[in-house]
């Protein structure tokens, strides 16, 4: 067998480093789960009837979605045949296995039973983008019957329905712009449509014309924009009121207003990802006892802890615990960087 690799080829080398083991043999188990949930009804009342390329495909589908506390999620197709792999080299996942025709065809045929929804995308500067993906649901409201309080009535059941999908909607447009889910879900309920995506327009803009001025980090930026709204809603008290689109002079007048005003600090989103910690590491909490964000910029969050030793013992013991819960509130891509008090003071990276 003739085992020359052509230049820059990954895959091909990839496969070769394959076959020079057996994965299954090497397995030393499991990690504690980190759980992707599924819907039951997918075992109970259709595994069965899919082939085994279909359950592959949309349980790539469920990975890259529910796994990442996402609703939806643009996948390409070189994603979904090869998987998924970082800029810094990390490897997320190895994909489906299949070959393009046996993916496309188990894409259409998971498209025709009404498992799952595919939206096209594209515009005009890219072309044709990632479809985005998501599982076909049947949104059903959840309605409190009892101890309801005087004079509230519950809404039709239609109009819950279309509130749900609103609202849905608007939760995947923040997680798109890096918005940690549990935050997204927060700020949709509290806040109308109108004014999530004028400030999102917003922050669009601002991009354009003054980068550096959101570039640390957009997200932080844009959940203060909602909060405080700086595109000037107005929509108080106003959640279900139709509003008025925010005209291209008031979005330019904003701008300009933004541009010179400094810039927020995001709230301390090393806080939040404790409280849920705290539960999860139990003992091996006294770790994170002390620790303090130090640094939240281009995806790396970087967190003091009292001792190199508390140090090695995160990175080297518990970081697979520590990541999935801090991405369930801070985003999907980041990464954590853990450096000792006793080090100094300003991180460098």
């Amino acid at each position: 067998m003739n085992n020359s690799v052509p230049q820059n080829n990954r895959l091909w080398q990839e496969a070769l480093d394959r076959e020079a083991h057996d994965p299954f043999i090497e397995f030393e188990g499991f990690h504690f789960p980190t759980t992707t949930p599924v819907p039951d009804q997918l075992f109970d009342n259709f595994l069965h009837l899919l082939s085994g390329a279909e359950l592959k495909v949309i349980l790539y589908i469920i990975r890259r979605t529910f796994g990442f506390k996402k609703q939806a999620d643009n996948i390409s197709l070189n994603q979904m045949l090869d998987g998924i792999v970082k800029r810094d080299g990390t490897r997320l996942d190895w994909g489906t296995g299949l070959s393009k025709p046996t993916l496309l065809k188990a894409l259409r045929s998971l498209k025709t039973k009404n498992l799952i929804v595919v939206e096209r995308r594209s515009s005009e500067k890219k072309g044709d983008e990632a479809s985005r993906y998501y599982l076909k649901f049947i949104t059903t409201p959840v309605v409190k019957k009892v101890n309801q309080a005087p004079g509230k009535k519950t809404l039709p059941h239609n109009k819950q329905l279309t509130i749900n999908r609103i609202t849905t909607d608007v939760v995947v447009a923040l997680t798109e712009q890096g918005i940690a889910p549990k935050t997204a879900e927060k700020l949709a309920g509290s806040y109308s449509r109108q004014r999530i995506e004028n400030n999102i327009s917003l922050l669009g803009h601002l991009q354009e014309i003054n980068p550096q001025k959101v570039s640390k980090n957009p997200a932080g930026w844009l959940r203060r924009a909602i909060e405080e709204d700086y595109a000037g809603t107005s929509d108080v008290g106003a959640k279900s009121k139709p509003i008025p689109d925010l005209a291209q002079a008031d979005i330019q007048a904003k701008i300009e207003m933004v541009a010179t005003a400094p810039v927020p600090e995001p709230p301390d989103i090393w806080q939040e990802i404790l409280g849920g910690l705290q539960h999860s590491l139990q003992a091996h909490f006294q770790h994170l006892k002390d620790s303090s964000l130090v640094e939240f910029a281009n995806g790396l969050l970087v967190i003091q802890v009292a001792s190199e030793g508390s140090r090695q013992w995160l990175e080297n013991r518990l970081m697979h615990r520590i990541l999935p819960q801090a991405r369930q509130h801070a985003g999907e891509n980041i990464e954590i960087k853990f450096i000792a008090e006793s080090r100094e003071s300003n991180y460098v990276d």
